[in-house]
């Protein structure tokens, strides 16, 4: 299970000015250190122009990151703990906006809706959470 405690969290190495991006080092168990990118953007399937993506993964040296990528961090809490820094500093300056968590695939999706759920309390005491889980036909 992670817990999420923004008391201990790794320290952002930058930070765009309007907290859209950000970066991270996160130490993995086979002792290096991977730079992680969190960035939020325009969720591209919305027609609504305030909603937003909250995606993150190891930078693919381009100004995106790779999310299908599998990582060995030493502590996840502390890796989801970071993460959630930037959605938090984005909605205080932009309240009235909404950001959503879609995994690039189910197993993911899974995670992040497990992590939410076991956090509620904590989440709760600075977001306003809700779920919404749909599928699309092809």
């Amino acid at each position: 299970m992670i817990t999420i405690d923004f008391a201990n969290t790794y320290i952002p190495i930058t930070m765009a000015e309007d907290y859209t991006a950000m970066t991270f080092n996160s130490p993995q168990v086979n002792g290096s250190q991977i730079l992680i990118l969190v960035q939020l953007q325009l969720y591209p399937i919305s027609k609504l122009s305030n909603v937003y993506n909250l995606g993150f993964g190891p930078s693919d040296g381009k100004g995106s990151f790779l999310d299908n990528v599998t990582l060995q961090h030493l502590n996840l809490n502390m890796v989801f703990s970071c993460i959630m820094l930037l959605p938090l500093a984005f909605l205080k300056l932009n309240p009235d906006y909404i950001i959503g968590l879609d995994g690039s695939n189910d197993a993911r999706a899974r995670i992040y809706h497990m992590m939410f759920r076991s956090n509620i309390a904590q989440l709760g005491a600075y977001l306003e959470t809700i779920g919404l889980i749909f599928m699309l036909n092809n």
